[in-house]
């Protein structure tokens, strides 16, 4: 991952520049459940700024003055920049050591340093766990002036800002060491990658609405009784005197029936089948986590594993779409086409224009509805020991699904998607968004 990540930034032009003329280190940070790793990419600079590591030639080392450098490099980092892992301090291994000479030709952009600036050292430092991690505390040491900031009042530049890549529990995120706070804790949640996915609801089996209703039973038992003495007359004395006997009888029996019909009453449940149909609230309900998981995918690294991840929200069909549309919505094209991580993701509204079945598409006829949304993306590229943030704000509508598989997500259009410099939630001046068209 680090030499994909080191090639694409080192054959890219405006990556060139990023490594200032001056003292900076690319930090990447893993913790596992066997071991905290801290992945460096270090100049020379900084290394000289760290404490004394004579060599014959400062612009270099030498190939036989590797393995003193990497001893009291060792000794140094030991030293300096401590991890203490469920408060206990962890002495680190060191797994690689390499010197990275780049190429000479690009030594004009380093007019202060020189090729101290472009040669580097590769460390790989590995700090055990034994047990169960409840906490990691790292601490880095060496806060040399900040060449890219101007002066203070005193003539001094302030210290850098280290910011490095800290990858834990299926989540990359962004922690700084600075001079006046050197130390991050890192608190363990217990959480995987796979339970940091928002459980989406499933639609309830919809109960038959019941009834209680109450009946005249005494007037339904005077009819009755009238009913089975009329046809058993009319049966045994046929004639006209029974049938004029059934007729006088019929007004009698009526209006005693009617008069009695409060009488006696008796209550009955009586089943109808009419199920309620999806509410607004249980639509937003079911929308919210398949649209958190969209993004939540993306915290995996292989692209076959974003793809499974992506499927808990989308349909088969969308997949590929959708993948493509987020990715290319990651890429920095202002920093050479480096594709950030998904910080954080905010929905701004939700509203549920419909509900029912589809009436278009492959799933149409099928229980669903769709839903407009407006939200903000936080993305962040990180790399020599600075971060390169960006936030996106899209409307966009969609449709989800009731399938075998649960609820999906099967069509989308982005109705607007711009860039923002503040918070458009609070701040009425911000720019109009520009329409992108469908998905």
């Amino acid at each position: 991952m680090r030499a994909v990540a080191l090639l694409v930034l080192f054959l890219t032009p405006s990556a060139l520049a990023h490594p200032q003329d001056g003292p900076h280190a690319d930090v990447e940070i893993e913790i596992t459940d066997e071991a905290v790793v801290f992945d460096i990419l270090i100049n020379l600079v900084m290394i000289d700024e760290m404490g004394q590591f004579p060599r014959e030639n400062p612009a270099n080392i030498h190939p036989i003055e590797e393995d003193a450098i990497r001893v009291a490099l060792h000794a140094y980092i030991a030293r300096e920049h401590r991890v203490a892992i469920d408060g206990v301090e962890v002495a680190p291994i060191v797994r690689t050591f390499k010197v990275v000479r780049s190429d000479p030709s690009h030594v004009a952009l380093f007019p202060r340093t020189g090729m101290r600036g472009l040669t580097k050292i590769h460390l790989i430092l590995e700090y055990p766990i034994k047990g169960a991690l409840k906490s990691v505390a790292m601490r880095w040491g060496a806060f040399p002036p900040d060449y890219t900031l101007e002066p203070d009042e005193t003539g001094e530049r302030p210290p850098i800002r280290l910011e490095a890549r800290l990858r834990a529990e299926g989540k990359l995120s962004i922690v700084t060491f600075t001079k006046e706070e050197p130390e991050f804790i890192f608190h363990a949640t217990g959480l995987s990658a796979e339970e940091r996915f928002a459980s989406v609801p499933e639609l309830s089996e919809r109960e038959p609405v019941s009834r209680e209703v109450t009946i005249p039973a005494v007037t339904i038992a005077i009819v009755s009784a009238y009913a089975v003495i009329g046809l058993v007359t009319l049966a045994r004395a046929k004639g006209r005197a029974a049938r004029l006997a059934v007729g006088v009888a019929l007004p009698v029996v009526g209006l005693g029936a009617f008069a009695l019909r409060d009488v006696g009453r008796v209550k009955v449940s009586t089943v109808i089948e009419e199920p309620e149909s999806l509410s607004e609230t249980e639509a937003l309900a079911i929308f919210e986590p398949l649209h958190a998981n969209i993004y939540r995918a993306f915290d995996y690294q292989s692209e076959g594993e974003i793809y499974d991840a992506l499927a808990r929200s989308v349909t088969g069909e969308m997949l590929d779409r959708l993948y493509n549309q987020v990715f290319g919505s990651l890429i920095m094209h202002e920093e050479g086409g480096a594709v950030s991580s998904v910080q954080a993701v905010r929905l701004g509204e939700a509203t549920i224009e419909s509900v029912g079945e589809l009436d278009a598409g492959p799933h149409a006829d099928k229980l669903g509805f769709t839903v407009q949304a407006r939200w903000q993306v936080d993305g962040v590229v990180n790399h020599f020991g600075h971060s390169h943030w960006r936030t996106n704000e899209y409307l966009a509508r969609f449709a989800v699904v009731e399938g075998e598989a649960g609820w999906r997500i099967a069509s989308s259009e982005v109705l607007e998607q711009q860039r923002l410099d503040t918070d458009p939630f609070t701040d009425p001046t911000q720019d109009t968004a520009r329409p992108v068209g469908e998905l």
